[in-house]
């Protein structure tokens, strides 16, 4: 469905990275810190010119980010301070920590897709190299449409105050 929704978009005028940079900072969403507009610019702005495998290696470490900034906003601590070097958790164990403040169903799809060794595991198959450049382009489609679901709907799925409709 999502190939197919993309097909669509295809037909229609195609954004610049500028526009899309635009977008991204007047959407302003909690998502994307200012710090990153530049990057998920490139990862999405790759998406939108069909390149996922580029949208994947962008993005994937960005939704890592991101989420850590959502716990931080959440007040969630995602450090682990009882050693005698404070070392970041995975993303396994920051998505743990934020499962009881964020939406189950999205919780689950996180979880299922970039994490779970019975699926299709993506973030450790791509980050660690595991993966082939055909899966990565397919799969590649399903986290970049993930990356505009959770850049768009982040207030939403993360009980941040204003909503937005799904």
């Amino acid at each position: 469905m999502i190939k197919m929704l993309k097909t669509v978009m295809d037909m229609h005028a195609r954004l610049t990275k500028d526009q899309l940079f635009d977008i991204l900072q007047k959407l302003d969403s909690p998502f994307v810190p200012t710090t990153r507009l530049y990057i998920y610019t490139e990862g999405l702005g790759a998406g939108f010119e069909n390149n996922f495998i580029m949208a994947s290696h962008f993005l994937l470490p960005q939704i890592e980010n991101s989420l850590r900034v959502i716990a931080d906003l959440k007040q969630i601590s995602v450090t682990n301070f009882r050693k005698p070097e404070q070392f970041e958790n995975t993303f396994g164990r920051v998505l743990e920590k934020l499962a009881p403040d964020m939406n189950a169903d999205l919780y689950a799809e996180l979880q299922s897709f970039f994490l779970d060794s019975t699926n299709v595991n993506f973030r450790n198959e791509l980050l660690h190299g595991l993966i082939d450049t055909a899966s990565t382009q397919h799969f590649g489609y399903y986290a970049w449409w993930l990356s505009l679901k959770l850049i768009y709907f982040t207030n939403t799925y993360f009980s941040l105050g204003k909503t937005e409709n799904p």
